[in-house]
């Protein structure tokens, strides 16, 4: 392999790393998400209720995907 090759597979695991797809997305419900984000439950569903914060409604209970919530908190989410 030149050293291009590896320069730009380098380049390429950087951006898969730096998307969060190397690994597989987690889901949580509303408890975990507040120890992850260290938001307070109470926060958290004022977030929801105003649709400011990435999550689905399933069954009636509210899951949030971890990938998700780390590009929220990093300012790198597109669309909610």
């Amino acid at each position: 392999m030149t050293s291009y090759e590896i320069k730009m597979l380098a380049e390429e695991v950087y951006k898969l790393f730096e998307s969060n797809q190397l690994f597989p997305d987690r889901f949580m419900g509303i408890a975990e998400a507040s120890k992850y984000t260290t938001i307070p439950v109470s926060t958290l569903y004022q977030l929801v209720s105003k649709n400011k914060i990435p999550y689905c409604k399933k069954c009636g209970r509210l899951i949030f995907s971890e990938r998700k919530l780390c590009q929220w908190i990093n300012g790198t989410l597109e669309d909610l």
